[in-house]
C-alpha cells in the first residue's frame, strides 16, 4: 500500500512491494548493517581476538534479545582453495537460533585478504535488505589481497567504495593491529576507524 507506483520495486523485486510508504515525520529511519571481518592468517593472535570481540559487540547491540532489532549480517572472510574467496556465515537477519555470539566465537585465521570480493558479496546482501539507513563495517589488520591498480590510478577497492555510496551503504573500515594505518590509506581517512583499543 502506498501514493506512488514504484516501478523499480516492480522489476526487481518479487516481494510484492510496488508502491512508496508513506513516512511520517515521528518515524525514526531503519538500520542494517553488515559486518565483514578478515580472518586472513595474519590476523592470528591479538588481532582475530579483538575481531571476535567487535563482532560480539556488535551482534550483542543489534540482537532483538538485548532491546534493539537490527537487522544485520556478520561474515568472516579468507582465501578457500584456488585463491577464491571463502565467506563464513556468523550471523544473518532470519535467525535460526539464539546462537550467533557462540558462532561468532569460532572465527578463526588462515589464508588470504580478498576484501574486494568479500565487500562486493556484502554489497549485494545488504542492498537485499529493506532499511533506509546501511552500513557497512569491515574490520581488517592490513591491505586487501585482491585490490588492482587502474591506469587512471583508481584502485577496485575505492571503485566498490563509490558504488556503495551510489546505493547508499556507508563503508567503515576499522583498522586492527600494527598494520592498520595501512587499512586507513587504502580506505581513506574518511572511511577509517581505529578500533585497536577496544
Amino acid at each position: 500500500m502506498g501514493r506512488r507506483f514504484e516501478a523499480n520495486h516492480y522489476c526487481l523485486n518479487d516481494d510484492y512491494r510496488d508502491f512508496s510508504k508513506i513516512k511520517w515525520p515521528t518515524e525514526s529511519p531503519t538500520l542494517s548493517f553488515g559486518v565483514l571481518v578478515d580472518e586472513s592468517g595474519s590476523t592470528s593472535g591479538e588481532c582475530i581476538d579483538a575481531a571476535t570481540k567487535a563482532a560480539i559487540i556488535l551482534e550483542l547491540f543489534a540482537s532483538k534479545e538485548h532491546g534493539l532489532d537490527i537487522k544485520h549480517i556478520i561474515s568472516g572472510y579468507t582465501t578457500g582453495g584456488w585463491s577464491t574467496c571463502e565467506i563464513r556465515s556468523y550471523s544473518e537477519p532470519d535467525k535460526i537460533d539464539n546462537s550467533d555470539v557462540y558462532r561468532i566465537t569460532g572465527m578463526n585465521s588462515s589464508g588470504g585478504t580478498p576484501t574486494c570480493a568479500a565487500m562486493n558479496y556484502m554489497k549485494e546482501r545488504l542492498n537485499g535488505l529493506r532499511t533506509d539507513v546501511k552500513i557497512m563495517i569491515v574490520i581488517s589488520d592490513g591491505e586487501s589481497g585482491d585490490n588492482k591498480f587502474y591506469d587512471d590510478g583508481d584502485t577496485l577497492l575505492k571503485r566498490i567504495i563509490s558504488e556503495c555510496r551510489k546505493d547508499k551503504i556507508m563503508v567503515v573500515a576499522a583498522g586492527i593491529g600494527r598494520d592498520r594505518e595501512s587499512v586507513g590509506k587504502e580506505f581513506g581517512e574518511d572511511n577509517f576507524l581505529d578500533i585497536s583499543n577496544l
